[in-house]
């Protein structure tokens, strides 16, 4: 069990950055393990292809049989192909990039992105990216519908009482409309409206999550007719994954 905990931390530090290579000094840094301990780990993970290595630079980088087994991972996730439709026609009605996100314990996942190419919007949240439920519109959306009990609490103890306030606000909210709007925390020129896909019990799935520029939203006519057109689709793609046997 050790030995895979610390394989978990070497990963962790290759894949935080995008195409960066690391020295074993640098990985030992990073995960506070012995350079020993390093060499021995990297030698059994390159034989697996877990890691690539250059001989020449004598750095390491993320192996590629990781991208094989996500994406065989991905092809085999039904679901996302049976609504990716409903997704891309969304995208094209209101012109503005579309995501979605699949709760997974005290956070959500990104599981699927359709990009807008008209949007100037820069920045892309890419797959798998996970984010807490308290941080969001879509992360909110799916924390109104959340069941258990010990998930909401090991979430609100992560904030202070008025943060606990201002995200019960916007629960109750999500409950009676079915949808957040809220800024982007990390970039205040952007809107986010969100919707939950929830079952025929009333259980949450997932949500879709669609980013505006403030400046593209001012310029439609209606933003409650963007909000229903958002709704319409969430409550399509819940009624189709209630028809099949895909879940989320």
């Amino acid at each position: 069990m050790q030995g895979l905990d610390r394989i978990m931390s070497i990963i962790k530090v290759l894949v935080s950055n995008n195409n960066k290579w690391f020295t074993k000094k640098d990985i030992s840094e990073r995960t506070e393990l012995p350079i020993s301990t390093i060499h021995r780990l990297l030698d059994a993970m390159e034989q697996h292809n877990m890691v690539s290595y250059d001989p020449d630079h004598k750095v390491y980088q993320i192996g590629h049989i990781w991208l094989k087994y996500g994406l065989e991972v991905y092809d085999s996730i039904h679901y996302i192909s049976s609504i990716r439709p409903e997704l891309e026609e969304l995208m094209t009605k209101i012109q503005a990039s579309v995501y979605l996100l699949k709760p997974l314990k005290t956070e959500s996942i990104i599981i699927e992105r359709i990009d807008c190419t008209n949007q100037a919007i820069a920045t892309h949240d890419k797959l798998g990216t996970t984010v807490p439920l308290y941080k969001g519109a879509a992360n909110l959306a799916i924390l109104a519908y959340i069941n258990s009990e010990i998930i909401k609490n090991c979430v609100m103890d992560k904030l202070n009482e008025v943060e606990q306030e201002e995200v019960e606000k916007h629960i109750n909210f999500i409950k009676e409309n079915k949808y957040a709007i809220l800024d982007d925390e990390e970039n205040n020129q952007i809107t986010n409206i969100a919707s939950p896909i929830l079952n025929s019990s009333g259980n949450i799935l997932g949500a879709i999550n669609v980013k505006f520029e403030k400046q593209q939203l001012h310029h439609h006519t209606s933003q409650q007719e963007i909000i229903n057109t958002i709704l319409f689709t969430t409550n399509k793609i819940s009624w189709k994954l209630k028809n099949s046997k895909h879940i989320i």
